[in-house]
């Protein structure tokens, strides 16, 4: 299990998992600031 957790495959899906959290997070930010004014 673990040798396939370490696999270049998983850990590129796992890297752009965390890329579209980090922008949907930014995203909602922005929203909110928008809503503020």
């Amino acid at each position: 299990m673990q040798e396939s957790r370490r696999s270049p495959q998983n850990l590129a899906l796992a890297a752009e998992i965390e890329y579209k959290e980090a922008q949907l997070k930014s995203a909602r930010r922005r929203n909110a600031g928008l809503l503020r004014r």
